[in-house]
């Protein structure tokens, strides 16, 4: 860490200046890096469900989904099933049947959002195409809102020894 105290700055002559009096400890051995990586896929979607029991159908579309990307060999770095509304936020936090023992009314519609981080554009897709297949083997009522599949790029920070950093300054100039 620099200390900048006692930092003194001087006019030498005309664009020249001089700095005296900074300190700190020695430069580390290392330097912290951050590094940019490819971290597989997101395939989402979601269904809105209306009317009686609207969450309790909007859950089991996501547990469905959530099976059958199991059945079908899609092992998912990842996995959100959230009832937007409900549980998205604080999931586990509000589970319909809790609501209605404290007497909070039961949403009468619900979207289900379900999202899975995988490893290919393919599994991707599949994540998106179970969704989309709610329509017609889901519950009853759902109607198909959003999806989407896209690439998740990742960021770690590590640090590396100094000696492998070498720095370079280029100046290009652009001319108009």
């Amino acid at each position: 860490m620099a200390d900048f105290t006692g930092v003194r700055l001087r006019q030498r002559e005309r664009d020249v200046v001089e700095v005296t009096g900074g300190s700190g400890p020695a430069r580390p051995d290392t330097l912290k890096v951050t590094v940019g990586y490819r971290a597989g896929w997101i395939g989402e979607a979601q269904v809105s469900y209306g009317g009686p029991g609207a969450a309790e159908r909007a859950r089991l579309a996501g547990q469905i989904v959530l099976d059958r990307l199991e059945y079908l060999g899609v092992k998912p770095i990842e996995t959100r099933a959230e009832v937007m509304g409900v549980d998205s936020l604080y999931p586990g936090s509000g589970p319909v049947a809790t609501r209605a023992a404290a007497g909070t009314p039961e949403p009468y519609e619900a979207r289900v959002r379900v999202a899975a981080r995988v490893r290919t554009q393919e599994e991707a897709e599949m994540v998106v195409h179970e969704v989309d297949s709610l329509g017609l083997n889901g519950p009853s009522g759902g109607s198909i809102a959003a999806q989407g599949v896209r690439e998740v790029l990742g960021v770690v920070s590590t640090f590396v020894p100094r000696s492998l950093i070498h720095p370079t300054v280029t100046v290009e100039t652009v001319r108009a």
